[in-house]
């Protein structure tokens, strides 16, 4: 006897889950975001690798350490300066968010210019666009190495251009930004 006849129910849903495969699987994954709760994850970064895990895991000597936050499905990154931060920042994130009018970020790196976008970056202390920032999220985001000679255009909601070099990062404040020098 056989298993699948012409129209056999099973034979009917065999079909679907093969020529739907993709479709289900968005829907599924779409699902699971949308109801997943509120989580956060350490993100570390050296010697080029980075790696997810949870933030027992912290370690001092990583190049970079950031918390990712997703809160009502916006992420957030928070980067790690010490240990207390991550204690001490878990349960104030709204309280961090900032909007430090920059208008735009531009990199130029290899003879290429990048449109940087950093809104899910904009917390309050968090220190950005500095060198190991720049070669974890360029290794991150376009998958290239060992950063070595970059120049970074700023341009603010007053049209007030500023130039970083390597040793010079972004640190945020209420609704403002500071350019500070290593």
């Amino acid at each position: 006897m056989r298993i699948f006849s012409e129209h056999s129910l099973l034979s009917n849903i065999v079909f679907f889950c093969y020529h739907f495969r993709k479709s289900i699987l968005k829907i599924t994954y779409y699902i699971t975001y949308k109801l997943s709760r509120d989580t956060c994850s350490l993100i570390s970064y050296d010697k080029g690798k980075t790696k997810f895990s949870n933030l027992d895991s912290y370690n001092h000597s990583n190049e970079l350490s950031m918390i990712k936050y997703r809160i009502n499905n916006v992420i957030y990154y928070l980067r790690i300066l010490s240990q207390e931060d991550i204690t001490k920042n878990n349960n104030y994130i709204d309280c961090l968010k900032t909007y430090p009018k920059i208008l735009s970020i531009t990199i130029s790196l290899n003879n290429k210019e990048y449109n940087l976008k950093l809104s899910e970056y904009y917390l309050v202390g968090n220190k950005i666009l500095d060198y190991k920032f720049i070669n974890w999220y360029f290794n991150y985001h376009y998958n290239i190495d060992d950063i070595t000679d970059y120049k970074i255009t700023i341009i603010d909601s007053d049209i007030k251009v500023y130039t970083l070099l390597k040793n010079n990062y972004i640190l945020l404040g209420k609704d403002s930004f500071y350019v500070k020098t290593i």
